[in-house]
């Protein structure tokens, strides 16, 4: 079987969740015989935007294609045709019997027209909601706080990051340009949005003037609307929908973007073999610890202020992960004020995250979106730890309250504090989270399922598992 991935981006350069995943499935599927390669993008300033090249990870063949957020107009952040050519030069380079796609972001959803214009079956398994939130697929808004789902008008203050809908199209910022917007912080870039959308609407040739009979439709609501058209359209004739968590899957449903005979919930397979044999090492105190990705939207400072007012006698804390990867937050976290038993510990090599996990107590996962189904999580069971974590989401729903783990209220630094010092002051509670983690399913596992699916798509038929 020929099978093409779609992915946002991926190793090694970016190694969260989704990119791990999979290449795990890749490598799996390449290993039995498959013939297997991989559609990603990349940001990279040094190249023209929509530069394609051909190459390989570990072995597998990847095909890159250069986004480099930039955006020309309102409709590409979704649709975008110079992407759809490329993916038209992978398909006739490939020639994928089926495609799986993996996380849409910076490509098109345009691509799906394209597959089943070829009659190439399509799988496509739901990390995030980027489907239904054209701000960065995570459901939070510019302030942070979480959005229950996507309503237009709500939508429409959300995008200012965005060209105007009615504006021309930009030209491209240039390897220059795009070098410098990759230096510059976070803030900075938003601003610069948001003077961009002022320009368009005020002083380029597209201004608006209120029309005499009444107010006329809110252009940026009317695009958000067009954008939801667009997408659910296409979104029919996608055969399989795949989503690591019960959550995800149903809101997804419950805001009426997939038929629930359309989407099926089966969680996502991971490489077991790393934690077969860890040595746990052992400390007189309390060793919390959190693994990941350091951004804004995974809650690390809250971590930070819950170890305030823990006894430094009994408790320590490491920050595993990269400070420069989102550079603003990054000075934030290391600005704030700290006990002297919390340290960052800096990027660490995934390929030995069951080193880094063996001298952890308990793994705290305190993000501020509806996280789906997290790698660390799974991770943690495996590597024998609980889990402290928010109380929402799919994060949640892996964790049982009191069995493989505690929930503290989403967002709530105080509250976190609670369980951690519950598990100083009952030197009991610790090994009772132990006893009972779940099955984690394996990449193995995991794609003799999909390869059943694969199969049946192949064939006309719906898949059963």
């Amino acid at each position: 079987m020929n099978i093409l991935l779609v992915v946002h981006q991926f190793l090694p350069r970016h190694a969260a969740g989704t990119e791990i995943y999979s290449f795990y499935l890749g490598r799996e599927l390449a290993r039995r015989g498959h013939e297997v390669s991989f559609y990603v993008t990349e940001f990279d300033g040094d190249r023209p935007q929509y530069e394609l090249k051909k190459k390989s990870y570990e072995g597998l063949p990847v095909w890159e294609a250069v986004h480099n957020h930039h955006f020309p107009t309102f409709e590409s952040h979704y649709k975008d045709e110079k992407q759809e050519e490329n993916l038209l030069r992978v398909l006739e380079e490939t020639r994928p019997d089926i495609v799986h796609l993996e996380h849409l972001h910076f490509h098109s959803i345009g691509y799906i027209d394209l597959l089943k214009e070829r009659g190439i079956p399509i799988a496509y398994t739901l990390h995030e909601y980027i489907l239904m939130c054209p701000r960065h697929g995570q459901l939070l808004k510019p302030d942070s706080t979480v959005c229950e789902g996507p309503v237009p008008s709500e939508c429409a203050k959300c995008v200012d990051f965005l060209p105007p809908p009615d504006a021309k199209a930009l030209p491209p910022v240039g390897a220059a340009g795009s070098a410098v917007k990759k230096k510059l912080p976070g803030g900075v870039v938003s601003v610069l949005g948001r003077i961009r959308r002022w320009f368009h609407g005020a002083g380029g040739a597209t201004a608006t003037v209120e029309p005499e009979a009444g107010p006329s439709p809110d252009p940026w609501v009317v695009a958000i609307e067009k954008r939801r058209e667009e997408i659910q359209k296409r979104l029919k004739k996608v055969d399989l929908f795949i989503s690591p968590s019960a959550f995800l899957r149903d809101k997804f449903i419950e805001n009426g973007w997939i038929a629930p005979t359309k989407i099926i919930h089966s969680d996502n397979g991971f490489e077991v073999s790393p934690f077969a044999h860890v040595q746990r090492t052992k400390s007189d105190k309390l060793r919390i610890g959190f693994v990941g990705t350091i951004a804004p939207y995974k809650g690390v400072h809250l971590i930070v202020e819950a170890c305030r007012g823990l006894d430094p006698s009994k408790v320590e804390c490491k920050i595993h992960g990269d400070l420069d990867t989102f550079p603003d937050y990054g000075a934030q976290l290391r600005e704030m004020e700290k006990p002297d038993f919390v340290s960052f510990e800096g990027r660490f090599d995934n390929s030995k995250i069951a080193d880094v996990l063996a001298s952890i107590d308990v793994l705290v996962v305190p993000s501020l979106w509806f996280e789906n189904s997290p790698l660390t999580i799974h991770e943690a069971f495996l590597a024998g730890i609980p889990v402290i974590t928010a109380d929402r989401g799919g994060m949640a729903e892996l964790v049982e309250e009191g069995k493989t783990g505690m929930h503290f209220r989403f967002g709530d630094a105080q509250d976190l504090r609670r369980c951690l010092r519950a598990l100083v002051e009952d030197e009991s509670l610790l090994p009772s989270l132990c006893r009972a983690f779940p099955h984690i399913k394996s990449i193995e596992e995991d794609t003799d399922l999909m390869l059943e699916r694969y199969q049946a798509l192949l064939a006309g038929e719906r898949p059963r598992c």
